[in-house]
């Protein structure tokens, strides 16, 4: 039933993965796995209290379950409770100081309180203890073109990129780093590898500010039928079209796009992030 239930999940289908999970717990109450598992489903459907109760009792069951630690800490966060997701993650480290996962989950926690210099020291140890860890130097990237330091966030988005170039996120953020450290941007828009479909979103952004489509056919290709996608993808156009009419110089017309990708975009998504850092630059409330 544990075994299945992962299978669910890694399928997206939380409520699946829970029905297994908790048949395997009333099968073996002690299972710590279960609960750490069915904690992490219920994470993914916000039912934050119930992941919470969840990981106390793998907790209780297994005090040195730093994974449970950790996701705990993750949770917290999502409830924007920096202060107690930190203490969990620095529990998870102490029971296992090469977790580099921890390291990134406590860097996040520290740059949602903005102290960016801590957050980057956690990231730097993610990354010695894992130098192929993709998403520490995404991470690190995001950290620092917030901070605006534009030219060290292309060099870990360059490197986001050689690790995973599947992921069409890393290339944009690249390209928007690198313009705005002054240099031309579009190499890694243009080296793509050839079997990377530009046909799915975010695609149509990579072919815009190449110059192939224009804002209007972008927009278009941000529609989805499903109603939470074309929100998040609306949300992504408004960020990306915003930072292509700053790099024009188009100011005025670049506000009220950056307000709504602030406004709309989930506040983990890195556009969310992004054009809050963007507004502040200009001095303009949201």
């Amino acid at each position: 039933f544990h075994s299945r239930g992962i299978d669910y999940r890694t399928k997206g289908d939380n409520d699946r993965a829970i029905e297994n999970y908790s048949e395997a717990l009333r099968l073996n109450p002690n299972h710590a796995g279960a609960l750490v598992a069915r904690g992490a489903a219920y994470r993914s459907k916000r039912e934050y209290d119930l992941a919470i109760a969840d990981y106390d009792e793998a907790i209780r069951l297994e005090p040195r379950n730093y994974e449970a630690f950790n996701n705990r800490g993750n949770v917290y966060r999502a409830k924007r409770n920096y202060d107690r997701a930190i203490q969990d993650f620095n529990e998870a480290i102490r029971l296992n100081p090469n977790y580099a996962l921890s390291f990134v989950n406590r860097g996040l926690a520290y740059r949602s309180k903005g102290e960016y210099e801590r957050a980057i020291q956690d990231h730097d140890k993610a990354i010695r203890l894992n130098p192929s860890f993709v998403s520490a130097y995404r991470n690190r990237g995001g950290i620092r073109f917030e901070q605006g330091n534009f030219a060290a966030a292309a060099q870990d988005f360059a490197k986001a990129a050689e690790l995973d170039p599947s992921n069409l996120y890393s290339p944009l953020w690249l390209y928007l780093s690198e313009r705005r450290a002054g240099q031309r941007g579009q190499a890694g828009l243009e080296s793509l590898p050839q079997q990377i479909d530009l046909g799915k979103w975010p695609g149509a952004v990579i072919t815009f500010y190449l110059g192939k489509i224009d804002e209007k056919t972008m927009y278009a290709a941000a529609e989805n039928p499903e109603p939470k996608k074309k929100t998040e993808q609306i949300c992504e156009a408004n960020f990306y079209s915003a930072e292509a009419k700053l790099l024009k110089g188009e100011t005025t017309e670049a506000i009220p796009l950056l307000r709504a990708a602030a406004k709309d975009c989930p506040p983990t998504f890195f556009e969310a992030r992004f054009a809050h850092a963007e507004l502040k630059r200009l001095g303009i409330g949201q």
